[in-house]
Order: structure tokens, then sequence, then C-alpha cells
């Protein structure tokens, strides 16, 4: 073996070692980006969820004295870093019923989700 064969064998292991090395780099990025979205999937879930319990508490006071008594427009703190809250729109006569928009908000670690209803009723 002659001394420029023994140079061409260190530049093609260098040439391997490098797209190697590239190889690596992406996948390990992917996987970065796979992890943060699935974490950031399971925030929202979580947000979604937080919103899902004030439309349940609104539910629960759907017919009942209580329902104008609710803690409208406040934070409502479930755990460390969740919250939800609602929001009431109304009640505006349209045709020969009342419409109230609800609007739940669900927060957690600065993911919003929300969830509306509307409530018709004959009477104000």
């Amino acid at each position: 073996m002659n001394k420029k064969q023994k140079g061409s064998a260190l530049y093609f292991t260098i040439i391997i070692m490098g797209v190697l090395f590239i190889l690596g780099l992406s996948s390990t990025n992917m996987f970065i980006s796979q992890l943060r979205m699935i974490e950031d999937i399971g925030e929202s879930v979580t947000a979604f969820y937080a919103a899902d319990t004030g439309i349940e508490e609104i539910l629960y006071s759907w017919d009942d004295e209580s329902f104008d008594e609710l803690d409208w427009d406040t934070e409502h703190e479930l755990a460390e870093d969740t919250y939800y809250m609602y929001e009431k729109e109304g009640p505006v006569l349209i045709d020969w019923y009342y419409e109230t928009e609800i609007k739940s908000v669900g927060l957690h670690r600065g993911t919003r989700r929300a969830i509306w209803i509307v409530r018709r009723t004959h009477e104000e």
C-alpha cells in the first residue's frame, strides 16, 4: 500500500464520520422538536379540560338561582398554573326568546382553550 492509498483511506473515513455526525445532529433535532410538540399537546389538553370544568360549573347551576350569582370574569385556580374563567354576554332578545352566550376559558402555562355554549330561555 503506498502513501497515496493511505491518504485516500483517511479522507474516506473523515467523509463517513462527517455524514454520520450530520445524521446524528438532524435526528437529535427532530427528536427534540417532537418532544416539544408532545408537551404542547399535553398543555392544550389540560387547558381544554380546565375550560370544560368551567362549563360543568355553569351547567350545574343552570336552572338554579345561583346562575346569576356565579363569579363571572374571575380566574378560578384548579391546580398550579391551571385556571379557568367564564364570561357571560346577554341576555339578548332574539325573536321570541332570550339568548345568553357563555364562554369558559381554560388556561394552563400560557395555553388557552375556550368552550362556548348558548342559553336560550323565554324569560330574561
